[in-house]
């Protein structure tokens, strides 16, 4: 008897995936795992579960490894990370002839439950459970299914997938990522880029006789706000000048972005990672210039999108939370 339960795993392209008619096993043993296709999702199923627990914990490699295929193709891949659950009907077979005549169906099997087709679900495998889906993927550029196999397979058999998943900071860039191949206009594209690459820094202080002058300066400021009642304009003025003290005491972004570069690329040869942490600087700066004064020339425009894409490409596949 197979093990109860599997976990299904729906995700969207954001442009075509060519091939894939038929469902195809993946390369993961152990692991049980399966690639196929429902308009306007690729579903990803990977069985073999003792419990719906388990089942249910193994929803961040499920994800990371989507997440990785997406990376390693280029190709932008959306999935929602919450779990839908199963209703479960009270007789079977009068809900399979319910949903068979509401559909215009001419008979009805019967149905055990029904669930969200668009969300990731434990599914009990001996029971006949409903998927409701709505809505339709954007499909423009045509990717051969055959690209992202290789890299799921990869990410499914590694127990550090998950740190994908459960690393925050990298979590939110990779969803920046997926929203990246929305984006139509090439400015909107590069500001999502370089957004990722602000999310992957973390704040850092700055030298200590940096933070001795900002403690000199913060005690003058508190002797002259001290002079002053709240509801005057001076108390304000000042008030709001401290706050910038506060925020000057970290590292500012643009630093930051440099030495996340170098550090997390130590795996790369160092003319390269020097390279990569100045076109990331690049792009931080070109970003600068975008939001500030409204425009930036064709040629900086698609100078900074391809800095801050081959950047964040790099850093996903070869530094940070998980190298594969």
């Amino acid at each position: 008897m197979s093990p109860p339960y599997k976990l299904r795993f729906p995700f969207r392209p954001t442009s075509k995936i060519s091939g894939l008619d038929e469902p195809q096993t993946l390369a993961t043993e152990p692991i049980v795992a399966c690639l196929s296709k429902s308009e306007p999702y690729f579903i990803l199923t990977v069985d073999g579960f003792g419990s719906e627990d388990q089942a249910r914990d193994f929803l961040a490699t499920a994800w990371g490894s989507v997440m990785w295929a997406s990376v390693k193709t280029g190709v932008g891949l959306q999935a929602e990370t919450g779990l839908s659950r199963v209703v479960y009907t009270d007789d079977p077979i009068q809900a399979g002839i319910n949903l068979a005549g509401s559909f215009g169906l001419a008979s009805g099997e019967p149905v055990h439950g029904l669930a969200d087709g668009n969300m990731p679900v434990v599914l009990p495998s001996e029971k006949t459970i409903k998927l409701l889906t709505l809505g339709d993927a954007s499909l423009v550029v045509t990717t051969p299914a055959r690209n992202m196999i290789p890299h799921m397979e990869k990410a499914l058999r590694s127990p550090r997938t998950a740190e994908l998943f459960n690393n925050e900071r990298f979590r939110i860039a990779l969803e920046l990522w997926a929203n990246y191949h929305r984006e139509f206009s090439l400015a909107s594209k590069f500001l999502t880029l370089v957004m990722a690459l602000e999310v992957l820094t973390e704040p850092k202080p700055k030298h200590s006789v940096a933070q001795e002058l900002l403690d000199r300066m913060s005690e003058m400021l508190d002797e002259r706000i001290a002079a002053f009642n709240k509801d005057r304009e001076e108390y304000h003025e000042l008030e709001s000048l401290r706050r910038e003290i506060l925020f000057r005491r970290d590292q500012s972004i643009r630093s930051r972005v440099r030495e996340m570069v170098i550090a997390e690329l130590a795996s790369v040869p160092e003319e390269r990672r020097h390279n990569l942490a100045r076109r990331a600087v690049r792009a931080y700066d070109l970003r600068g210039s975008l939001v500030h004064e409204g425009r930036l020339s064709v040629a900086d425009l698609s100078e900074g999108h391809e800095s801050a894409r081959e950047v964040i490409q790099e850093l996903f596949t070869n530094g940070l939370a998980y190298r594969g």
